[in-house]
């Protein structure tokens, strides 16, 4: 039996959360919102879309990146969480001012799936 698939997707300021972008996906649903929680539904991707979509996290290296990303440094905090549960694959990554190298390319794979919407 194949595992449930779940995306939980976050990005945003620190001092701003009720801005953040918000992405979930389960029990077939996927929305999108700010502040943590879904404000819209999107429509349900294509097979065509999915396989490409897990296609490029399989490419980017997603399931391997590490748990934690921080650079203490920066003083303006742009916090991400990322939450990914897929066939027998997991992630679960943040970060705050520092992203794996892929990160971009990853977020370019979300908005795809997304129907190109803005981020943030």
């Amino acid at each position: 039996m194949k595992n449930k698939t779940i995306i939980k997707i976050s990005i945003g300021d620190a001092l701003d959360t009720k801005h953040n972008f918000y992405l979930q996906y389960d029990n077939g649903i996927l929305c999108y919102g700010r502040g943590g929680i879904c404000w819209e539904k999107l429509p349900d991707p294509t097979k065509k879309q999915w396989r490409k979509f897990w296609k490029k996290l399989n490419k980017l290296q997603v399931w391997g990146w590490d748990e934690t990303y921080f650079d203490p440094d920066l003083p303006d905090e742009t916090k991400w969480n990322i939450d990914i549960q897929y066939d027998n694959k997991k992630i679960k990554s943040n970060g705050s001012n520092k992203y794996p190298e892929s990160y971009d390319k990853f977020l370019k794979g979300i908005k795809k799936l997304m129907g190109n919407l803005d981020l943030y």
